[in-house]
């Protein structure tokens, strides 16, 4: 009985292995065509070697050696860049004892590669997974090895999900983590698990950027809506409102609306604009009138006018941050009735100024800004103090000396168009 168990228990063991080993794929790597100059001809030799050691690291592939290929490498030739010949991939999968053949072609410079790499089912014929690697050469080997990973996974089936890409306009190169995989629409494109950099660029148009987690097993639908290029460059005019906070310490000026337009003109990242704003400001001052306390309204007219400068560092689609600074003219009036006195405070001064913020939808015809704004005002102003002196009529008993600084938070709607 004894005997009999062990003997099942090792029948088992065989059988399971048996079956992870008949599961496995063994993957070889063949030379690389050359369709470059002389100057990048070692690259032939030096990628699939790269590509080999990535797919090593993949268990559930098996990689032959490449040294134990033998001649093979040097007497076969296959066309990569146009129809596979079936006959000819099952010849050397059958010499090489492969499952999948992985083939690839090299052209361009030093400065501009373009590594072709095709992976194909030796019993099929059929090509598994293909991918178009473009960059310098400082990048390629890492480029053509994330690759290589990539493909080892579609090859194996192990961890796979699916992403279908369908941009608009359609015809946009589509790149995944750095490697060109096609156009779109891209339909049901086979990615391992995990989070992959999606690309689209199209000529005229604005790129797409965006991270995408692939699922085993799930399907992910990518849409998104290319913006015109020219748009780099567009006119945009707004209206928003913020509440104005004074940062006066002496006073107890009430934080306000501050009303502003705004007219701006963008180039790529960087924005010159027009704003002019107004707001009404008021404070109560509290005085005596032959001994009994009384409250007053003082009421303050702010007009301002500023040149913006804004620097918008990330062209990203949905959502732009931004810093600016900017310069302008403030007029600064009282218009409250103390007294006999109208009129009692006016000045006009220089501002000076920075901003930040974020506008949602920076590229669609209506975007929302919304954003902060720190006034700064160089020149001291004065405020007169008024109240009763004795039993006389009201009058001045001090005056305050201030910088009148301000902090502004709110936002804004603009109107975005392109005569440029």
């Amino acid at each position: 009985m004894l005997k009999k168990k062990w003997l099942t228990v090792l029948i088992t063991f065989i059988i399971c292995n048996g079956y992870i080993f008949a599961a496995q794929k063994t993957v070889a790597v063949l030379n690389f065509s050359n369709y470059g100059g002389a100057g990048i001809n070692y690259l032939s030799n030096a990628l699939p070697e790269s590509v080999s050691a990535s797919l090593a690291d993949i268990k559930e592939i098996k990689v032959v050696e490449r040294r134990n290929l033998g001649n093979l490498l040097n007497e076969i030739a296959l066309e990569q860049t146009g129809v596979i010949n079936t006959m000819g991939v099952d010849r050397v999968g059958k010499i090489a004892k492969a499952d999948v053949l992985v083939l690839g072609s090299i052209s361009g410079d030093p400065e501009n590669l373009v590594l072709t790499l095709k992976a194909v089912d030796v019993e099929s014929g059929k090509v598994v997974d293909a991918k178009i690697i473009k960059g310098h050469l400082g990048k390629i080997f890492d480029l053509s090895s994330q690759a290589a990973r990539s493909m080892g996974a579609i090859i194996s089936g192990e961890g796979i999900g699916k992403l279908s890409i369908s941009t608009n306009p359609s015809g946009a190169d589509v790149y995944i983590d750095g490697v060109e995989v096609g156009k779109s629409p891209l339909v049901e494109y086979a990615l391992t698990i995990g989070k992959h950099r999606v690309k689209t660029t199209l000529n005229g148009y604005l790129d797409f950027e965006e991270t995408v987690n692939i699922k085993s097993g799930v399907h992910e639908n990518l849409s998104p809506l290319l913006t015109e290029s020219k748009t780099r460059k567009m006119a945009e005019i707004g209206a928003g409102v913020s509440y104005f906070y004074p940062l006066v310490i002496v006073s107890d000026i009430k934080p306000n609306p501050y009303y502003y337009f705004y007219f701006g003109q963008s180039f790529n990242k960087l924005k010159v604009g027009l704003e002019v704003g107004f707001s009404f400001l008021t404070h109560d001052q509290t005085y005596k009138w032959f001994g009994v306390e009384k409250t007053r309204k003082r009421d303050y007219t702010f007009f301002t006018s500023l040149l913006q400068v804004i620097y918008a560092p990330f062209n990203w689609q949905y959502v732009s941050p931004y810093l600016g600074v900017f310069v302008g003219y403030t007029h600064l009036a009282e218009t409250s009735t103390l007294g006999s006195e109208n009129n009692l405070y006016k000045t006009n001064m220089v501002n000076l100024g920075a901003s930040t913020g974020i506008t949602i939808m920076p590229y669609s015809r209506v975007s929302i800004s919304l954003d902060a704004k720190f006034f700064y005002h160089p020149i001291a102003i004065s405020r007169d103090v008024y109240g009763q002196l004795g039993i006389g009529p009201l009058s001045v008993v001090k005056t305050d000396k201030f910088l009148f600084n301000a902090v502004t938070i709110g936002g804004s709607v603009k109107y975005n168009f392109s005569f440029l």
